[in-house]
């Protein structure tokens, strides 16, 4: 019945006073905790709530501070990742370009090789023909000037003759400086087969 006797006595004291009390009181108690802490503040008082959201607000701006530390961290690595990459790439550049010179210049002088190759094989081949031309022609000349030569001498022209035959097929070249001299050798070379050589 405590609440029945309770709203007799606001009856009795009037609504609109009971109303304005209130009022008055929350504005009192609003008042009464701005002075509180003006005075906490003052003398530097602080309650547990206080210290716990100090500290929270604490750990706050410490997590914030290195949050950002990290996230300078990260974008200077970003930073010199991305230098590091274009250095590399254009070292990469520089390294290729290097070989492509490197693979002409080769290129270039297996060239120049091959040409000399060339030459020198083509050197060799002529001098090698005009030796055994020579060998060939000294041969049949001495035979011509009645000069006797064993089997074995008679043949090793044979096979020299042959070999000269061989060498400038090989060449695609055409005889014709010993012919009619090596069908002199022949001739002789069959004669003294069937008649036989002088000792």
């Amino acid at each position: 019945m405590g609440a029945v006797d309770a709203l007799k006595g606001i009856h009795e004291i009037g609504e609109y006073n009971a109303l304005i009390s209130f009022i008055l009181v929350i504005v009192l108690c609003i008042t009464f905790l701005e002075l509180l802490q003006k005075i906490k503040s003052i003398m530097g008082i602080k309650f547990k709530g206080d210290l716990e959201k100090e500290t929270l607000d604490n750990k706050m701006i410490e997590f914030e501070t290195r949050l950002k530390m990290q996230e300078e961290k990260i974008q200077k690595y970003n930073n010199d990742l991305f230098e590091k990459q274009k250095k590399y790439h254009a070292e990469s550049i520089e390294i290729r370009n290097g070989l492509k010179q490197d693979q002409d210049n080769l290129s270039d002088q297996i060239s120049e090789l091959n040409q000399m190759m060339s030459k020198l094989n083509n050197n060799f081949v002529k001098k090698e023909i005009s030796d055994m031309r020579t060998t060939l022609l000294d041969f049949a000349n001495a035979i011509m000037n009645d000069r006797d030569y064993n089997r074995e001498q008679y043949e090793h022209i044979l096979d020299v003759y042959q070999d000269y035959e061989n060498v400038l097929e090989e060449n695609h070249m055409d005889n014709g400086r010993v012919t009619r001299s090596m069908e002199y050798v022949k001739k002789n070379y069959d004669y003294l087969i069937e008649h036989g050589f002088k000792k």
